[in-house]
């Protein structure tokens, strides 16, 4: 067994190169795979009628809004994002972000809240 990890001709060097190359390749992108985290990061204006004209995310996972006391840490997980602030209970979503635009769904409400990034 000690001659197998001894070896030191050019060949089984370019294949374990190979390899390791590989498995790094397949880590990261099996962590950006469903990575929301970074895409939302950025300004989003309303389209429609929101209680919440802005948001800000920033990469840190805290964001902003044009509301009072709604700012603080983000979390997106299984689907759901939570918005938790200073002076209120956290705020949970279902979402949906497909390019330049995050909709925000409610439990009880179906239509959801439309944003636009802002460049």
């Amino acid at each position: 067994m000690e001659e197998f990890f001894n070896r030191t001709d050019k060949k089984y060097k370019i294949i374990m190169l190979c390899v390791i190359v590989c498995i790094i390749i397949v880590a990261y992108i099996g962590s950006q795979l469903h990575d929301d985290n970074h895409l939302i990061v950025g300004r989003w204006e309303e389209v429609g009628d929101c209680w919440m004209d802005e948001l800000e995310f920033f990469s840190d996972g805290t964001y902003s809004s044009d509301k009072d006391n709604y700012f603080g840490s983000y979390t997106i997980e299984d689907g759901r994002i939570r918005l938790g602030g200073v002076l209120m209970s956290d705020l949970v979503y279902s979402y949906k972000l497909d390019g330049d635009t995050l909709i925000l769904y409610k439990k009880d409400i179906d239509d959801g809240d439309e944003y636009r990034r802002v460049k």
